[in-house]
C-alpha cells in the first residue's frame, strides 16, 4: 500500500487545526497510557474541536528551534559525545539524514497521521537497509532517570507509530540531554509487532468514538447558544457516553476538574446512593494510608540522605544506585533507582 507524503504548513495555528483530522504519533501514548500532564479524555474533546489552551511554550520552541543542529551532529554520533567532535573533524559523516516537512498517512491506517523529524537515509551504517525514521528529543537526565528503562514508553510508541504509517523498517530516537550528551536507541521493526497491535487496540476504538460523537458535539453548540437546556443535557449525556475508558494517572484527574466546572455543574447538588457512599468511604481510607505511607517514606529518604552526605551516589551495583545530585537549575532531585 503507498504512503502518501502531505507537505507540513509551518504555521502553528494551522498546526492545531490539522491535529482534528487524524491522530498524530506523539499522541499514541496519550491514548493508550496517559501521563501526568494529558489524557485520552482531553484528547477526545481536543479532537471533538474543544478549545484547547495550547500555547507553544519556550520548551516546544526551543525544540524546533534546535532540532536542525541536533540533526547534523546526529550523523556524527558513533557511541559518545567524544566520537561526534573526532568524526566532525576529520569529516567522517556516520549516518545521513533529511528533514522532511511534510506529513504522511498510509490507507492501511486512515486514522493515524505522522510527520517524523527526520528520515535516515540508506548511508554509512545504513548503507542498504533502505530509509529510516528519525525522532529527536531535547530532554534531561533527570526526566530520562524517572522512567525504570531510562527510555520513555510514549517516545517509543510514537517513533513505531512512525513506522508503521510510513512503511519503515527502522528508525532511531535520538536523545540530546542536559544540551551535552547524547544517546541513540535504534528499534527494528521486526520486533514491534506486539506494540502495533496495542497501538491499533486502543487508537481505532478511540477515533471511531470521535468520529461518532464530532456531530453530536456540534449540535451541543447550537443547543448551548440557543438556551435549549434540555437537549444540551441529552447531548452531553450522549457524548459521555462515547468518552474513552478512565486512566489512573494525574493528567485525566486534573482534566475533569477542567471539564466539570461550577458553570457545568448544574444545580449543584445530587442525592447519592450506598454503592457511591462505600466509594467515598475506601477513598477516604485510602487517604488516610497514604498520608501514613507519605510519612514512612520521608522518614527513609531522610535516612538515606543522611547516609549520603555530601555524595551524589550510592551505588548497589547490578542492584542499581541512589542518586542527590545538583542539577544545572540548582535543584538536588533524590531518584531511587534500586531494584
Amino acid at each position: 500500500m503507498a504512503v502518501t507524503w502531505i507537505p507540513n504548513d509551518k504555521n502553528f495555528d494551522q498546526w492545531l487545526l490539522n491535529r482534528l483530522k487524524a491522530i498524530g504519533a506523539s499522541e499514541v501514548g496519550v491514548i493508550v497510557y496517559g501521563n501526568q500532564y494529558s489524557s485520552n479524555l482531553e484528547l477526545f474533546y481536543e479532537k471533538l474541536g474543544a478549545p484547547k489552551n495550547r500555547i507553544e511554550n519556550i520548551r516546544m520552541f526551543l525544540g524546533k528551534e534546535t532540532e536542525d543542529t541536533s540533526r547534523k551532529l546526529h550523523q556524527y554520533y558513533s557511541g559518545t559525545e567524544q566520537s561526534v567532535v573526532d568524526n566532525i573533524r576529520a569529516g567522517k559523516k556516520i549516518k545521513e539524514t533529511i528533514n522532511l516537512d511534510a506529513a504522511a498517512i498510509n490507507d492501511l491506517y486512515p486514522h493515524l497521521a505522522v510527520t517524523p523529524d527526520c528520515e535516515i537515509q540508506p548511508y554509512g551504517i545504513y548503507e542498504g537497509r533502505g530509509k529510516g525514521s528519525l525522532e529527536i528529543k531535547n530532554t534531561t537526565s533527570w526526566y530520562l532517570n524517572s522512567f525504570e528503562t531510562g527510555l520513555p514508553t510514549d517516545n517509543v510508541m510514537q517513533l513505531v507509530t512512525q513506522m508503521m504509517v510510513a512503511e519503515y523498517n527502522y528508525g532511531e530516537l535520538f536523545y540530546f540531554i542536559d544540551n551535552m550528551k547524547f544517546q541513540c536507541h535504534e528499534v527494528d521493526r521486526e520486533d514491534t509487532a506486539n506494540m502495533e497491535e496495542l497501538i491499533l487496540m486502543h487508537t481505532i476504538p478511540f477515533w471511531e468514538s470521535v468520529v461518532k460523537a464530532r456531530p453530536l458535539y456540534n449540535q451541543l453548540y447550537e443547543a448551548q447558544r440557543n438556551m435549549n437546556m434540555r437537549l444540551v443535557g441529552e447531548l452531553q449525556n450522549e457524548i459521555a457516553s462515547l468518552e474513552p475508558p478512565a486512566q489512573n494517572t494525574t493528567g485525566y484527574l486534573n482534566f475533569l476538574s477542567k471539564k466539570y466546572t461550577d458553570k457545568m455543574a448544574g444545580m449543584g447538588i445530587m442525592e447519592g446512593n450506598d454503592a457511591q457512599l462505600q466509594i467515598a468511604r475506601k477513598h477516604k481510607e485510602l487517604d488516610k494510608q497514604i498520608k501514613v505511607l507519605e510519612a514512612d517514606k520521608r522518614k527513609l529518604e531522610i535516612e538515606l540522605k543522611q547516609i549520603l552526605g555530601d555524595k551524589h551516589t550510592l551505588n548497589f551495583g547490578k542492584n542499581g544506585k541512589i542518586s542527590w545530585a545538583e542539577s544545572k537549575t540548582g535543584s538536588r532531585p533524590f531518584l531511587n533507582n534500586t531494584k
